[in-house]
């Protein structure tokens, strides 16, 4: 069985799941105006569940699974630069880990276990009361060096929408968390409903970061990657292969080729190179890949190569 679809486009991914923001967010705000003016705190349970600071809830769980996709994204980018041994290969790598531990802590919230911790270590409060954006914010430094030589190597469409991402997400996880924390301590550690407004900004602002983001990826996979469209389905396995079937796969297009194997196999002279497992579609030729040489047969037996062009 086979499925093929469009490559999407980066705006509509972006469009798509800000819609599911927004309306996560709306039903965030509708429970806590039920608990706090209508006195319904629980709803069969749909208050607690649709609140955007609960841990087990719909918009923590849509958040964890954005950052999956996004590493998801970003390590099938990182794993084409690294078959073709492009620059920044390891940066993508990095990226990949790094969305991947963060869908991981959304839902496990081990940064707050820290906030006591550290606020008690360095005795703060206010805009810190929250202690954990400390190590955030270095974090985020370290991170922003760390990689803006790799944001300046990208295509300046895909760098101005990485970098418009990031300030929204750590705006929103470090600012607004920021602004919280400093309301949070003056209610004498209570919660209202001004705070559940502040706290719907901040996952507002984290979770369009990362939907734009994702939408950055795709456009980069499909405008400066080549990438036309998406496959899932089985094949047979190539000639020259183990035979039998090839499992289940993802096509994405691979410079230079029409058909890959899915296991990865020796390439003989004059055969495409078959070093990624997914078939591919591609608009675009393998930079850099050289024509074939023209050989000669010379007397006594011996080969000449020469390339088009060089004859005197």
């Amino acid at each position: 069985m086979r499925f093929e679809a469009p490559m999407p486009t980066g705006k509509g991914v972006f469009r798509g799941l800000l819609a599911v923001i927004v309306l996560l967010v709306l039903m965030s705000i509708a429970g806590q105006f039920s608990a706090y003016f209508l006195g319904h705190d629980y709803v069969k349970g749909l208050v607690p569940a649709s609140y955007v600071a609960s841990e087990n809830s719909f918009p923590t769980w849509y958040s964890s699974a954005a950052l999956a996709l996004a590493a998801g994204l970003t390590a099938l980018v990182a794993y084409y630069h690294r078959v073709r041994g492009d620059a920044f290969r390891n940066h993508w790598v990095v990226l990949a880990l790094i969305f991947l531990a963060f869908s991981a802590e959304e839902v496990a919230s081990l940064h707050e276990t820290t906030i006591e911790p550290i606020r008690d270590t360095l005795g703060v409060g206010g805009f810190f009361f929250f202690a954990w954006v400390i190590p955030g914010a270095l974090f985020a430094l370290v991170a922003a060096i760390g990689f803006w030589r790799f944001l300046m190597h990208l295509p300046k469409p895909t760098r101005n929408r990485f970098i418009l991402a990031g300030g929204l997400f750590v705006f929103g996880a470090l600012g607004v968390e920021m602004v919280g924390g400093r309301h949070f301590e003056a209610l004498g550690r209570q919660q209202n409903f001004t705070y559940s407004m502040i706290v719907a900004v901040e996952e507002f602002l984290e979770m369009a970061g990362i939907a734009l983001f994702i939408g950055a990826v795709v456009d980069y996979m499909r405008d400066h990657l080549g990438w036309t469209r998406v496959e899932l389905g089985s094949a047979e396995a190539p000639a020259g292969s183990d035979g039998g079937k090839a499992g289940v796969r993802a096509g994405f297009p691979y410079p230079g080729s029409t058909a890959a194997s899915t296991k990865p196999r020796v390439s003989t002279p004059g055969e495409p190179d078959s070093r990624l497992p997914v078939e591919i579609h591609s608009k675009r030729s393998w930079r850099g890949a050289a024509p074939p040489v023209p050989e000669e047969r010379l007397p006594g037996g011996a080969l000449r190569r020469s390339r088009p062009g060089s004859e005197r």
